[in-house]
């Protein structure tokens, strides 16, 4: 019976408030705009980047476990 190793990779990732650019993009850069609570993204209010930014992390996801790849991500929001 031969045994295989699976290498894994760890890595940390420290985020301060929202994504403002690129696919992930969860918030506009206008000031007024606010992050969405759970309730309204359950019940579809204000959410103009959520179609977009989840199919983004979704492929993301999907990538990281495909390599084996462990990802912690600490977000904080000073809002």
């Amino acid at each position: 019976m031969a045994e295989v190793s699976t290498i894994a990779t760890r890595v940390v990732y420290l985020v301060g408030n929202s994504c403002t650019v690129g696919p992930g993009m969860t918030i506009g850069t206008n000031f007024k705009e606010q992050m969405r609570s759970p309730k309204e993204l359950s019940e579809g209010q204000n959410i103009k980047y959520f179609a977009s930014a989840k199919n983004y992390y979704d492929s993301f996801t999907k990538r990281v476990v495909g390599r084996n790849i462990i990802l912690d991500i600490f977000i904080f929001s000073t809002n």
